[in-house]
């Protein structure tokens, strides 16, 4: 099942934290959702995609640590070797989002993100260019 709606009304566990556009200036569908027996992914549309890289990509490193840091501070908690190995794993994550966003931004195609629903825990990141990726 195919759905599309508005990013503002979806409540997106990762895509809030990085749309960096004012709310009057957000498009009425920037991503469509697509939902499997036991996966859902949401595919940003090309031109989300070139948006988001064009605010992000130029300052990868700068991007890579806010990520990174990010992850550190919500690790903590877990104190130990285990807030040290959430901590890498999130710089290693974002370095990664950086990555693909560039590829799917430079292949004119769309960023997609896999979840499993109710766990909202990110299972897969492509550049894909599939008939869920439009304009």
């Amino acid at each position: 099942m195919i759905k599309t709606r508005s990013f503002l009304s979806h409540g997106s566990f990762l895509l809030t934290a990085l749309m960096l556009t004012p709310a009057a200036q957000v498009q009425a569908e920037i991503f469509t959702e697509n939902c499997g027996i036991a996966t859902c992914s949401i595919y940003l549309t090309r031109n989300s995609t070139k948006e988001l890289c064009e605010r992000l990509c130029q300052y990868s490193n700068s991007s890579t640590a806010a990520i990174a840091g990010a992850a550190a501070t919500a690790c903590a908690p877990i104190g130990g070797i285990g807030a040290v190995v959430c901590g890498a794993a999130g710089a290693v994550s974002g370095a990664f989002f950086i990555d693909k966003l560039q590829q799917a931004a430079d292949k004119n195609q769309c960023l997609r993100l896999r979840y499993v629903p109710g766990v909202n825990t990110p299972t897969g990141l492509y550049s894909d260019d599939s008939e869920h990726c439009h304009d």
